[in-house]
């Protein structure tokens, strides 16, 4: 999974976080007290979870720490982390049960130790110096390295010439079962076979994160919050096919003999040595796949519709398909950019900020969900999405109840709007 990484570029700073002494010295100091206010929001079954929210907080005012001129702003900003940070916390947790909900016992979560004050920092101090976990990952890397050399040490001896025969013999067996299998199957249900199977991998964003992962055969692909990607078993051997639910990028490897095909609601896209992004979700009304480099063809009901560069196709669910509108284009690609682009009902535009800034903001009067709304914002400015969705709307941004539930409501008169989590700076 893929998160921001702190800068250590050197800057002068005036505030309380003036240097990592200054970071630890405080965070020491309000480990306790935001370590109960942690627990407070996330309940017994999350209590654990505390240190880990804490050290989200701490990580995000490090990161803002040129905008925080004193102790009590530093003060609100880690009470408003607190809270935001639990919330995706309690979030995460209901999706990891929901896909769980199978397994037997699948609703207990183990025991799981709390960390202390001096364990807590020290994750921090590795999250603020990442180039430590790359030393020790390239120790080992050398250390692979160090036992491969041994090993074609040992392949260098002279062998017989049955060897390269044999391992040819069975290299074409394998490739004769394949096209076997795909001929007699046929292509197309040979790769439902195969995304459908028990045995098939799927790999899960949770909201507010973006995934990353490079496939057997070298193909690269980012794939968004919320987002399922399913890989099959066979995958580079029998067949290069993926299912994607939710929304994913792929550079996808040249110079492989079977082609590469993405599942994306009713469509097939088929593409060799091409850059492609779609976005279907379950709840979406539409499949939207573009062509950012290279060519592709997009299969729908037995028709192709072949796409070069630049170029986009919608797929509703009836399988109709046409060229979206800038709007449903900006929704289906504007992810990529690390923006939230949506028009829409406000539930529609709600969901779509909770999915991708990571957190939990409630519409409790039913009326105001098919109020018209737009945002298109930076997923790091959540306070600029908010500002949106109230200007577009009239409607406002709250704070209610006893545990502080985040809200958009309709205005009440004197009152004073809630101030929105504070924006991050741009990377």
């Amino acid at each position: 999974m893929t998160g921001s990484s702190v800068s250590s570029t050197p800057e002068t700073i005036v505030g309380p976080l003036r240097d990592e002494a200054s970071l630890e010295s405080l965070f020491r100091a309000h480990f306790s007290a935001l370590s109960a206010e942690a627990k407070d929001h996330l309940g017994p079954e999350a209590a654990s979870s505390a240190p880990k929210v804490i050290e989200q907080a701490f990580r995000q005012a490090w990161e803002e720490r040129a905008n925080l001129a004193s102790e009590a702003d530093l003060s609100s900003f880690l009470h408003d982390a607190v809270r935001r940070a639990s919330a995706r916390e309690l979030s995460r947790r209901a999706g990891a049960r929901h896909l769980s909900h199978g397994a037997k016992g699948g609703s207990q979560h183990a025991a799981t130790a709390e960390a202390d004050v001096d364990t807590a920092w020290h994750h921090l101090s590795r999250q603020l110096h990442p180039e430590a976990g790359r030393a020790d990952a390239q120790a080992y890397s050398e250390q692979l390295r160090h036992h491969a050399a041994g090993h074609v040490g040992d392949l260098s001896r002279p062998r017989s010439w049955k060897v390269p025969v044999a391992i040819g013999i069975f290299a074409a067996a394998l490739a004769g079962g394949a096209m076997w299998y795909l001929t007699s199957l046929g292509a197309d249900r040979a790769v439902t076979r195969a995304l459908d199977s028990s045995e098939a991998r799927t790999l899960v964003a949770q909201p507010g994160q973006t995934a990353r992962l490079t496939l057997a055969d070298s193909t690269h692909v980012m794939f968004g919050a919320g987002s399922k990607l399913t890989i099959p078993k066979d995958y580079n051997t029998v067949l290069r096919a993926v299912k994607i639910e939710g929304a994913a990028r792929f550079s996808v490897a040249p110079g492989n003999p079977l082609p590469f095909e993405i599942r994306a609601g009713k469509a097939a896209v088929i593409a060799t040595g091409t850059t492609i992004t779609a976005r279907s979700y379950p709840n979406d009304p539409y499949t939207i796949v573009q062509v950012d480099s290279g060519t592709a063809t997009v299969r729908v009901e037995k028709q192709d519709h072949p796409l070069t560069a630049g170029q986009a196709l919608l797929i509703d669910k009836e399988g109709k398909t046409r060229t979206p509108n800038a709007d449903e284009l900006a929704l289906g690609t504007a992810w990529t950019n690390r923006r939230i682009a949506i028009s829409g009902q406000l539930r529609d535009v709600v969901a779509e900020m909770n999915r991708w800034i990571g957190t939990e903001i409630k519409v409790p009067e039913l009326k105001a969900l098919d109020t018209p709304a737009k945002v298109d914002a930076p997923m790091d400015s959540m306070r600029v999405a908010i500002g949106q969705v109230e200007q577009s709307t009239g409607l406002e941004f709250a704070y209610e109840g006893p545990n502080q539930v985040m809200v958009f409501r309709t205005k009440k008169p004197g009152t004073e709007a809630a101030k929105p989590p504070a924006a991050k700076p741009k990377k």
